[in-house]
Order: C-alpha cells, then sequence, then structure tokens
C-alpha cells in the first residue's frame, strides 16, 4: 500500500514557503529559518525510499545547505533582526 504525502509528511515546508515567509517578515529567529531548511530535507527523506535519486539528493542538500547556512549564519542572523 502506497502513503500519499499528507499521511506521511505532516508539517509539509518548501523553498517556496521558506522565501514567502521571509519576503513577509515571519521568520522572528535563526532557529525558525534554519527549522524550516531542516524540514525540506527531512521530509524529503521521510517520503522517499533510500535508494531514490530524491533522498540521495536531500541528503546533499542537507550537507550542502547545512555548511552555506553555517558559512553566512551571522550575516543572516543580523538580517533577520533588522526585520
Amino acid at each position: 500500500c502506497r502513503h500519499t504525502m499528507p499521511q506521511v509528511i505532516t508539517n509539509p515546508m518548501s523553498f517556496y514557503t521558506m522565501r514567502e515567509k521571509a519576503s513577509r517578515g515571519a521568520y522572528q529567529t535563526w532557529r525558525a529559518l534554519r527549522d524550516d531548511f531542516a524540514l525540506i530535507h527531512e521530509n524529503a527523506r521521510k517520503f522517499n525510499s533510500s535508494k531514490t535519486l530524491v533522498h540521495k539528493s536531500a541528503l546533499a542538500l542537507q550537507k550542502n545547505g547545512n555548511k552555506l547556512l553555517s558559512t553566512h549564519e551571522l550575516e543572516l542572523r543580523k538580517a533577520l533582526a533588522l526585520l
């Protein structure tokens, strides 16, 4: 029995949603932004089998995205403080 996305993913997130939230100033904290980013790759891995390209790409997104977020954390925190 194949599950549907809403049955497996109870808290969906997308880059589109993150962009919308950022543009309206919905991110009050660094943690909120980081948590939404984590949801994207966690949901992709949760819904897709570990043998799929989507799952493997989600692992690469996690690694590279976290590296990028860490590299720019200070400036992103400052930008969030200005919102």
